[in-house]
């Protein structure tokens, strides 16, 4: 059964629908009402990118007590200091001797800022967490960060991968501890495919029940859930931050009602979130996908009407290939000669789930 929460239709909407043989006076209101709105979500938008985009509707909570808090656990929270800045999840693990590490994907402008270029700051420190942000799962803090900006503009040995583009994407090394190292899965990169429905997970904000499809401040860091599907998927500029990034991108949109089920859009706090296609299953009665993400989160509104867009960056095999040879770094290759030569052995084990 369609979720009814996607069902409402905006106020206009049904005020033009019911009313198409209003007077002119009422037609040229309307108009005017519509360019308004559109322009108050576009002012919206570009005060709000800085600060990412989440998750809705706030019924689709990960509930803790379901399987799915288990199939979700490896979507993470993170936080730059002291601000909650955004989604990442874990796409490999690794143990060397006692130290157990994970490699988390996320979206470039999630870790650095746009006064830094988007290039990780070295003195800046990022907290990844489990559960939702205030609960009591752990969070571990780190500095290793590899960006595609620090990689083009530096032209390191990896850059080469990406050919002319400049994904937003990044990559974060976190050491934790063991519990956490043997409970969470990595999931799985799949290239993008179109004419797919998936769904979306992350800690962004949410809306309201009087305020449909429209964000509310400070309501984000609840692991929340939503699906769409893949309206197309292009190449370019990036839709929100030209300047600074371009290449593959997923563009999804608002279709209500008749959407898919369990349809949500994204808000303030969803960058870096996955885009899981495969290995269904359902979080009561709403149909999800759990695994092999194509994409990461990149951007979309503070509000909705229908047919507005959201968009992802369209993981590629060359970018899965960047990807996987920063998860190649984590940990640094300087501490497995230190434990080379401190042992004579090092143990290196880890697990890495990708689908060509």
């Amino acid at each position: 059964m369609r979720n009814e929460r996607v069902m409402v239709r905006f106020g206009w909407h049904a005020f033009a629908s019911k009313w198409v043989c209003a007077s002119r006076y009422m037609t040229r209101r309307l108009l005017w009402f519509d360019a308004r709105y559109r322009l108050t979500a576009l002012l919206s938008l570009s005060v709000t990118l800085n600060a990412l985009f989440a998750t809705a509707p706030n019924t689709q909570v990960v509930p803790a007590n379901h399987p799915a808090w288990n199939w979700y656990y490896g979507v993470v929270h993170i936080s730059r200091g002291n601000d909650f800045v955004g989604t990442g999840y874990v796409i490999d693990r690794k143990q060397v001797g006692n130290d157990f590490w994970l490699c988390v994907l996320t979206a470039n402008h999630v870790v650095a800022t746009q006064q830094s270029g988007f290039r990780w700051d070295p003195d800046d420190q990022l907290t990844i967490g489990f559960g939702n942000l205030g609960g009591n799962d752990p969070a571990f803090t780190t500095r290793k960060v590899f960006t595609v900006r620090d990689s083009v503009i530096g032209n390191d040995l990896h850059a080469q991968l990406l050919g002319n583009d400049i994904p937003d994407l990044a990559v974060i090394g976190v050491r934790v501890n063991q519990q956490i190292w043997n409970r969470v899965s990595p999931y799985e990169l799949h290239p993008a495919v179109s004419d797919t429905t998936f769904t979306i997970v992350g800690y962004g904000n949410t809306d309201a029940p009087g305020a449909r499809f429209i964000s509310q401040p400070h309501t984000f860091g609840i692991k929340r859930f939503a699906n769409n599907s893949v309206l197309q998927i292009f190449n370019g500029p990036s839709p929100y931050l030209p300047a600074f990034f371009m290449g593959a991108f997923i563009k999804w949109d608002l279709t209500d009602p008749g959407g898919v089920e369990g349809e949500g859009v994204t808000f303030g706090g969803d960058s870096g979130s996955p885009y899981f296609f495969s290995e269904p299953s359902d979080v009561n009665g709403i149909p999800v996908f759990t695994n092999k993400s194509i994409g990461v989160h990149h951007g979309g509104r503070n509000r909705y009407l229908n047919g507005d867009k959201g968009h992802a960056t369209a993981l590629t095999g060359n970018y899965i290939n960047w990807i996987n040879a920063k998860c190649e770094l984590v940990p640094e290759p300087g501490s497995l000669l230190i434990l080379l030569g401190g042992s004579g052995w090092a143990l290196l084990l880890y697990r890495r789930r990708v689908t060509t």
